[in-house]
């Protein structure tokens, strides 16, 4: 982990604040969904809400992908390095 962050803190002083708060939010989202909405916890539930067009689902499905994107770039800056 230190790692990600000495090659995130690298390029930008403030992007391994940034990072940690993106990928934190893309592993709570979905606990804190489930939580709110009194759901079983579960991808398929929340995959079919969002595609019912449930705004909170939608944002659920969001946050993984910038969790995802925010993995693969920190991953790219250390190879870059």
């Amino acid at each position: 982990m230190q790692s990600v962050f000495i090659a995130l803190y690298d390029i930008h002083p403030l992007l391994p604040a940034v990072w940690l708060a993106v990928f934190g939010l893309g592993v709570l989202a979905l606990p804190i969904y489930c939580a709110v909405q009194r759901l079983p916890y579960s991808i398929g539930v929340i995959w079919g809400k969002a595609q019912n067009g449930r705004l909170g689902a939608r944002l659920v499905i969001a946050s993984w992908l910038a969790s995802a994107v925010a993995g693969i770039s920190a991953i790219a800056a250390m190879v870059l390095r």
